[in-house]
């Protein structure tokens, strides 16, 4: 085999798919060096129209023909991957970066630990992304068991930042609060957006342009605001919309009287006490 580095897939939905399709297109690895086992693999090719041939249905496999391990499985399975895997890992060789939601780099270690004494030498990595990363607009952020080198952790930045973007290293103690703000927060973008529109059409916007008024407006939002990063803060930015006595001003109002902000931080909170309890 050549010196290569190659990567390897365990499970291949949506945000697997979204990594592939990422790390391709930033040329940060060719079709030969990735390799990707799901259940269906033998019946159903998901990754040929990308030129990967490597689709398998065992794990094994994948930890054996691969030096990076990206876990992309629900937390509830994860236990369960592991405990196959387990016995092919090599410390000095792979590097292994979960996405499952909610799940520590103190369990993952467990998870993956070969006896009593555990092993205190894995590489580890917990990376959050979110679903925008399908359309290359992710916000992601990883952390690490501090095992990783440096060029472990430029590579991390790297997958990531082929995605969207990645605001970089973070403690893992902390990830449960992130994962809300982006992973689960996309969530509520999108009930946002669709409450806009629903108040359009109630004030009588046909439903096609309410939502393209509303969409574009998040979207809008969201670029002024990135723009502006270290500028003006999001709410000076509602400020210079908010004129005195004002439409604007009057729709805030009504926002504060029905708890808006604290309805959003109330749902940041639920989602990341939610994943705790993964561990």
């Amino acid at each position: 085999m050549d010196n290569q580095p190659r990567i390897g897939f365990i499970g291949a939905g949506n945000m697997a798919k979204a990594i592939i399709e990422g790390i391709l297109k930033a040329n940060l690895f060719k079709p030969s060096q990735i390799y990707i086992s799901h259940p269906s693999a033998e019946k159903n090719k998901k990754y040929t129209h990308l030129n990967i041939k490597n689709e398998l249905v065992s794990n094994e496999k994948i930890v054996e023909n691969s030096d990076i391990i990206i876990l992309c499985v629900k937390p509830q399975i994860l236990k369960y991957v592991c405990t196959g895997i387990k016995h092919l890992i090599d410390p000095k060789k792979h590097l292994i970066l979960s996405i499952c939601a909610g799940v520590s780099l103190e369990k993952l270690n467990k998870l993956l630990a070969v006896g009593e004494n555990g092993n205190d030498f894995l590489r580890l990595g917990r990376c959050m992304l979110n679903t925008a990363a399908l359309i290359g607009s992710s916000c992601s952020v990883f952390s690490q068991n501090g095992k990783l080198t440096d060029s472990d952790k430029t590579l991390v930045n790297s997958l990531l930042s082929s995605i969207g973007l990645c605001v970089g290293e973070i403690k893992d103690s902390d990830m449960d609060a992130a994962m809300a703000v982006c992973a689960c927060g996309i969530a509520y973008m999108y009930m946002m957006t669709d409450a806009m529109a629903d108040g359009g059409v109630k004030m009588g916007l046909s439903r096609e342009t309410a939502l393209k008024l509303s969409m574009q407006t998040m979207k809008g939002a969201s670029e002024l605001m990135l723009s502006q990063f270290g500028v003006k803060h999001p709410m000076q930015l509602k400020d210079e919309v908010c004129s005195p006595g004002g439409t604007t001003i009057q729709g805030v109002h009504e926002l504060e009287k029905n708890g808006f902000r604290n309805s959003v931080i109330c749902a940041v909170e639920a989602a990341a006490i939610k994943a705790k309890q993964f561990n």
